[in-house]
């Protein structure tokens, strides 16, 4: 099991944290203060950055046992159907911090869960290079 507030969910989205850390305002924080995540969805901020490892680890383990991803079935890991249709949404970085932080990390954990799926990948930043 992932450390809290690693990875969390909207809908059959796969989103993970890396950091609290941001610079300028995070995305999250851009939203407002009346602004909050479902609590369905599992976010939470981080205890302490997850290693590539734990990450990794997390979303393997998503793809393997979460129904939100089983309920994907013959698509999990496709990005179109047959007749065209969006299937998996893949894996989101984002979070309460910017993923640009640890973008060697980001090329990392990419690299290394697109040898199990060739999952969509996305990145979800305020653009503030570091």
């Amino acid at each position: 099991c992932a450390a809290r507030g690693v990875v969390y969910w909207l809908g059959s989205q796969l989103y993970v944290q890396l950091t609290n850390r941001a610079r300028g305002l995070s995305l999250v924080a851009s939203r407002g203060p009346a602004f909050q995540m479902p609590a369905s969805s599992g976010f939470a901020p981080l205890e302490a950055e997850p290693t590539v490892d734990a990450v990794v680890a997390a979303v393997l383990d998503a793809y393997a046992n979460d129904e939100r991803k089983k309920a994907l079935g013959q698509d999990v890991g496709r990005t179109r159907r047959a007749d065209g249709g969006a299937t998996d949404p893949g894996v989101a970085f984002a979070g309460l911090g910017d993923p640009l932080l640890r973008w060697p990390d980001v090329a990392e954990i990419t690299r290394r869960v697109r040898e199990h799926h060739e999952v969509p990948i996305s990145l979800y930043t305020n653009g503030l290079l570091p």
